[in-house]
């Protein structure tokens, strides 16, 4: 089996590839970072036969459902939203002005700013930097700046966790009764996909 997965942000390839390798036994694992030029990394890859798309890389690949040139028989999302500022009531519990505080502390100290954001998020705190700080701050003012068309996640397959601390699971969950609500599981990679059903 082939697998290509969007990452996250702030997730580097070996981080995401390692998770997925754990998770599925004997597949070829392909990562397209979640970055600017996304869309032409992950044509790069090829076909597969399952597409994921994990938090920012989901919310990309949303943003492009009906555009994007990309054969998978099957496509997944982990930890989707269709806005991640709390403000717009559509997923995200993260408020605007701290995505911009977030931008400017990306300036003075990435390393730090990174590991604040995966602390909060109850994420595995990276040792060092796996994206540069100009992507990292490319994904921030997406998540800022953009947002998705409603009802995008209609007939998506999706799973969330009831304890993310960056999503809102039960307002999610009413919106879209089709996703796949996972008890006792966060915004962790690993614990997201071990619920997903093969």
């Amino acid at each position: 089996m082939r697998i290509a997965c969007i990452n996250g942000w702030s997730f580097g390839d070996a981080e995401t590839r390692c998770v997925f390798e754990r998770r599925f036994l004997n597949t070829e694992v392909c990562i397209a970072q979640a970055v600017e030029d996304w869309e032409a990394r992950l044509e790069a890859i090829g076909s597969v036969d399952w597409l994921f798309g994990y938090s920012l890389g989901a919310f990309l690949l949303l943003s492009r459902r009906d555009s994007i040139d990309f054969e998978a028989q099957r496509v997944t999302l982990l930890a989707p939203f269709e806005d991640f500022k709390a403000e717009a009531n559509r997923g995200g519990k993260t408020k605007r002005g701290q995505l911009s505080y977030l931008l400017k502390w990306l300036d003075r100290d990435a390393q730090e700013a990174v590991s604040d954001f995966r602390r909060r998020a109850n994420l595995t705190a990276a040792m060092e930097l796996q994206v540069s700080p100009e992507d990292l701050k490319w994904g921030i003012r997406t998540l800022r700046d953009e947002s998705i068309v409603p009802g995008s996640l209609k007939g998506v397959e999706s799973y969330l966790g009831r304890e993310d601390p960056l999503l809102d699971a039960g307002s999610m969950e009413k919106r879209y009764p089709h996703i796949e609500v996972m008890d006792e599981v966060g915004h962790e990679l690993s614990s997201l996909l071990m619920g997903v059903k093969e």
